[in-house]
């Protein structure tokens, strides 16, 4: 078994790529979202919408990912949100597969994927926190 301190540091690294990731997809996004909506088939609105989901994500991944003990309960809210990101990209993805669209229906799934994938990565990771020091559930 893991000591409490491995646990907490694999938690703030799992934080730490789900910010890294949601900022530099947010950047993207908007940065290029313009140019590559049509080709995705997917409205220029949409795209703007993900990116500033995805920097809201960021900031608040980046605030836990700062913090010495990130708090269990915002850690859930975040694997909550995390989880329902995934249900709206999954909507998303299924929305947009029509002829034409197979790219953002794609890019929707890919992301909804990858947000799935990490929620889990930092549930289990909270989850064997807890194990290993119940105490710091208190704070």
């Amino acid at each position: 078994m893991m000591s409490a301190v491995a646990e907490s540091s694999r938690l703030r690294r799992l934080l730490w790529v789900d910010c890294g990731a949601a900022l530099v997809v947010g950047v993207a996004v908007l940065a290029v979202g313009g140019l590559v909506a049509p080709l995705l088939g997917v409205p220029r609105g949409v795209m703007i919408f993900m990116g500033l989901v995805n920097l809201a994500y960021g900031a608040f991944s980046s605030s836990l990912a700062r913090s010495d003990a990130p708090s269990p309960r915002a850690v859930s809210s975040l694997v909550r949100a995390n989880l329902a990101w995934v249900v709206v990209c999954l909507a998303l993805a299924v929305h947009f597969a029509r002829p034409g669209s197979w790219l953002g229906a794609g890019y929707a799934l890919v992301e909804g994927v990858f947000v799935g994938a990490l929620a889990l990565a930092e549930r289990r990771a909270q989850g064997l926190t807890a194990a290993a020091a119940p105490s710091t559930l208190e704070r």
